[in-house]
């Protein structure tokens, strides 16, 4: 085996192994904190996973563009590609949430406190 394939096969194992525990972080991990930050940690959790992933995408990307174009190749690329489909993802959620914010609602009329007795 040559030496660029086996560094291949060792980053694409180091980058599933980190997805992977961004899954598991994400789906498994049990929730804490109160309120409005309960689950923020699961959440923290994978997104440190994925940068780690996509760190290794990226070095994996590079390692494969000076090889001769094949199977390995492409293969390489789909770290990358899945990590790029990510961020895209949550930016297309944040622009979506932004420009389908709800209109807002009328606030209820509430009746004035009375302030002398009525005539009789």
């Amino acid at each position: 085996m040559q030496r660029p394939v086996v560094l291949f096969w060792v980053l694409l194992a180091l980058w599933a192994a980190a997805y992977a525990t961004s899954l598991w972080q994400l789906l498994l991990t049990d929730a804490t904190g109160d309120g409005l930050t309960r689950g923020l940690n699961r959440v923290s959790g994978f997104v440190g996973w994925q940068t780690v992933a996509a760190i290794i995408a990226l070095m994996l990307w590079m390692a494969a563009r000076s090889w001769a174009a094949g199977a390995l190749r492409w293969l390489a690329r789909i770290p990358g590609l899945l990590a790029l489909g990510l961020v895209l993802l949550i930016l297309g959620l944040i622009a979506w949430a932004h420009i389908m914010k709800p209109g807002q609602t009328p606030t209820p009329m509430v009746p004035s406190p009375v302030t002398k007795p009525v005539d009789q």
